[in-house]
């Protein structure tokens, strides 16, 4: 997965529609700790956290789709 950059704060509307949210996500995932950890405080935590768990609940959804 590409990630491109986007311009402005990672909860702007541009942010959290790129593939950086879910990239986010599922790194954050894997070392066990919160999105907005990784961002060392440039975010709001709990929005940052509640969009990335979405991200990757639906990526996770489509592909579970996709194997079946």
């Amino acid at each position: 997965m590409a990630v491109r950059e986007v311009k402005g704060p990672s909860t702007s509307h541009p942010f959290v529609h790129s593939p950086n949210l879910l990239l986010l996500a599922q790194v954050a995932e894997t070392w066990h700790c919160r999105p907005s950890d990784l961002l060392w405080g440039r975010a709001t935590h709990f929005q940052l956290d509640c969009a990335a768990a979405a991200a990757l609940w639906q990526w996770r959804e489509e592909v579970i789709r996709q194997d079946h």
